[in-house]
C-alpha cells in the first residue's frame, strides 16, 4: 500500500516578488525546480544554477486548443537553451527548470533524456495539457540509476504541482487510452490507471 507523506517545500524569491523568479525544492531532495516568467527570462542568466544540465517545461496558451500547452525538454545548460526557445517559440509564458542542487549527485544527459521521455509519456497518459513535439528517445540507463531517476520523477511531478503546473496529474473522469506514433512509424498504445 503506497500513502502519502508529508512533506516540507521551500520556496524561495530571489527578488521577494511571489510573481517573479522561484526556487522550489523538497528540502530533503537533491532536484530544485526553478519557475521563471518569460518576461524575466534575463534576470536568472548569472545564477549558477540555471548553467546545469537540466529538464525543462515550457508552458503557455495556443490558438488551437483550451488546455495549457506543454513542451518539455532537455538541455546541457538550461537556460542556454531557454534563450534559444525565447527566440524560437511562442506560444510559452513560463518556464520551469529542474536541476540538481547537489554538485556531487548532478544530473548527466543521460538521466535527463529519460526524465524528458517519462515525463512526455505521462504528460501524455494524464491528457490534462496540448502536448505538441516529438516522442523523446529512451535512453539505456542502468537498473540501479534509472530506479533512482523514478524517484527523482515523483519529486519533479510534486514539484511542478506546487508551482499551478500538475501537468501529470489527469481531470479526473476525462483520462483516456491515448496513442502516439513514433519517429520510426510505430504506434505505441498508453494505457490510463
Amino acid at each position: 500500500m503506497k500513502r502519502s507523506r508529508a512533506k516540507t517545500i521551500q520556496i524561495f524569491l530571489p527578488d521577494g516578488n511571489p510573481g517573479g523568479v522561484k526556487f522550489v525544492e523538497v528540502t530533503n531532495r537533491t532536484v530544485q525546480a526553478i519557475l521563471i516568467p518569460r518576461s524575466l527570462l534575463s534576470t536568472v542568466k548569472n545564477r549558477p544554477e540555471v548553467q546545469n544540465v537540466a529538464l525543462y517545461f515550457l508552458f503557455g496558451n495556443n490558438d488551437e486548443d483550451t488546455r495549457t500547452e506543454a513542451y518539455i525538454g532537455e538541455a546541457e545548460v538550461g537556460y542556454d537553451r531557454l534563450k534559444q526557445h525565447n527566440v524560437g517559440k511562442d506560444f510559452w509564458d513560463v518556464a520551469v527548470l529542474v536541476v540538481t542542487n547537489n554538485s556531487q549527485n548532478s544530473f548527466t544527459k543521460s538521466d535527463v533524456k529519460l526524465l524528458e521521455h517519462l515525463a512526455f509519456t505521462e504528460a501524455m497518459v494524464a491528457g490534462r495539457n496540448a502536448i505538441n513535439q516529438t516522442i523523446p528517445t529512451n535512453p539505456f540507463i542502468p537498473e540501479w540509476r534509472r530506479e533512482d531517476l523514478f524517484d527523482i520523477f515523483e519529486t519533479i511531478s510534486l514539484l511542478l504541482g506546487t508551482v499551478g503546473y500538475p501537468l501529470f496529474e489527469s481531470y479526473r473522469g476525462t483520462q483516456k487510452d491515448r496513442t502516439l506514433e513514433t519517429n520510426d512509424g510505430r504506434t505505441i498504445l498508453l494505457f490510463s490507471s
